[in-house]
């Protein structure tokens, strides 16, 4: 099974030098992915986590690969090549 979990904010620019942001922590990303691998680990064989740097984390395990964005346009694009490139089974956008 592979899984895709979104999850934490983004920043967008607004010119050169301002910034919108979006202020989530990545708390929920982290909880659905951790209790995926608690449950499903055998069936995993890859569960993709895109998230922003800031973003918390899951607990460290060798299925999951962890996936850095900063704006909507990188999510967009890294989702567009794992769905397109990757069988993927569950998509948990929680971002």
């Amino acid at each position: 099974m592979k899984i895709i979990i979104t999850s934490g904010g983004t920043s967008e620019d607004i010119d050169k030098v301002r910034k919108i942001t979006n202020k989530s922590s990545g708390k929920l990303g982290s909880i659905i992915a951790n209790t995926f691998i608690e449950k499903f680990e055998s069936k995993i064989e890859t569960l993709y986590y895109i998230c922003a740097k800031n973003s918390i984390k899951p607990n460290q395990n060798k299925k999951i690969k962890e996936i850095y964005i900063s704006s909507a346009n990188c999510l967009c694009q890294t989702m567009k090549k794992l769905l397109t490139t990757e069988k993927i089974d569950v998509v948990v956008h929680s971002m």
